[in-house]
């Protein structure tokens, strides 16, 4: 499948605005609220984090890959898995809220990390019509989608943080990045936003998905759970300077991982099909 340089050139924006905009989120809040308030605000996306990881079984990329990606069932179907994979995450952090707030006392409150349990479920009416436009090599709705999401929230940060000049900003924060997410999917949406359940479909996300979500919980301990450490035995501005380093470190492999998934993964249904056609 052929890519356009447009088309290359939106793949890569997107990944760079996505993370540089991650980068500038920690940068500002350090500036409004304290290195403090900013470790207490990282360790609040690191939980996020955690859950999105664990229940990443990889529906973007069974859309791109699958030869039914463009069926309008195949798409609902997988709109149910997202509905079902937001739900699941609400319930693990509000079910981590508890333990969290127990081993950090001096950090984000109880009502901090209940609140996270809102971002999954606002993301869970997502409508992925978007990332079928990219599997057809047209990154024109993901560089509207991701790209106009990170600067609705760029630029609602400040009013935030003068509201609430705290670690709660980095929550309101990640609140207005999902809601402008989810609002620009379906308003780029060339198909309504359909949900239906099958579970053949399911079965085959949760096996497509299975090795990527232990890949994923490896991937946390390795590069992420380090800050709980951190956050248990240095204090809380030790937390801020290092997330902030380690966020920049990762920038060139964030990008360059998240571009290569956009323009590879349409071809390995290509592939995978001619593959097929030899055996």
């Amino acid at each position: 499948m052929a890519v356009s340089f447009k088309g290359r050139a939106l793949a890569w924006s997107v990944p760079l605005l996505a993370e540089v905009g991650a980068l500038a989120r920690s940068v500002l809040l350090a500036w409004a609220v304290g290195p403090e308030e900013l470790g207490r605000a990282m360790v609040l996306v690191l939980v996020l984090r955690l859950a999105e990881m664990v229940s990443d079984i990889g529906v973007e990329r069974l859309l791109m890959t699958s030869p039914r990606g463009d069926h309008a069932s195949f798409l609902a179907a997988l709109q149910g898995a997202v509905l079902l994979r937001g739900v699941a995450m609400a319930g693990l952090l509000a079910m981590l809220a508890v333990p969290m707030a127990w081993a950090l006392p001096d950090g984000a409150g109880l009502g901090a990390y209940l609140a996270l349990a809102v971002i999954p479920l606002l993301r869970a009416g997502l409508n992925l019509d978007y990332r079928r436009a990219e599997r057809n090599a047209d990154y024109r709705p993901l560089a509207l989608v991701e790209g106009g999401a990170v600067l609705a929230m760029l630029v609602a940060l400040p009013v935030i943080a003068r509201i609430l000049p705290d670690h709660r900003a980095m929550l309101v924060a990640l609140l207005v990045q999902t809601a402008a997410l989810v609002l620009l999917s379906h308003l780029v949406a060339a198909r309504a936003w359909q949900v239906r359940f099958d579970r053949a479909i399911l079965a085959q996300a949760l096996w497509f998905g299975m090795p990527l979500v232990l890949n994923a919980f490896l991937m946390f301990l390795t590069f992420q759970a380090d800050r709980l450490i951190i956050a248990g035995w240095f204090g809380w501005a030790e937390v801020a300077v290092y997330g902030v380093a380690l966020q920049l470190a990762s920038l060139p492999a964030q990008i360059a991982g998240r571009a290569a998934g956009s323009l590879l993964a349409p071809r390995l249904r290509v592939e995978g099909s001619r593959l097929a056609e030899v055996m």
